[in-house]
């Protein structure tokens, strides 16, 4: 299994709120890939004792969205982590933009995150070379 892509790029804000990147995946020609996106979100909340924490956001293939969240209830002073993955098969010939973004959950967060940050790492292999999936 060959490898067509293998990047990694990164969005920050260091005032908070939200953080955001993406990838232009493809095309490959008269190649059809497994496309693997991983993602990792932070944000530090320093303030009154509040609500705060993020959501880490990745969109795959054909639009389907996969999110989780790292959140406290009355904190004063934390630092917030999460990571997600998602595959999807990229038809030959075909592209897609696959966007990452870290956004403020809580009335805290809204207010207070800094350092927001979030990383997106996307490897596409070659499945024409020696591996056989199932298309519909």
């Amino acid at each position: 299994m060959a490898v067509l892509l293998d990047k990694i790029v990164t969005g920050t804000h260091p005032s908070g709120k939200t953080a955001g990147t993406f990838l232009k995946v493809g095309p490959f020609r008269n190649k059809t890939a497994l496309v693997l996106a991983m993602a990792y979100g932070t944000a530090h909340y320093e303030g009154p004792k509040a609500n705060a924490g993020i959501v880490l956001t990745v969109q795959g293939g054909d639009g389907e969205q996969v999110s989780t969240d790292s959140f406290e209830g009355e904190s004063s002073n934390l630092g917030f982590r999460a990571a997600i993955s998602t595959m999807f098969v990229l038809r030959a010939g075909d592209s897609r933009i696959v966007p990452a973004s870290v956004l403020p959950l809580g009335a805290g967060g809204e207010a207070r995150n800094r350092d927001t940050r979030v990383k997106l790492h996307v490897i596409a292999l070659d499945t024409t070379a020696g591996l056989t999936l199932p298309l519909p």
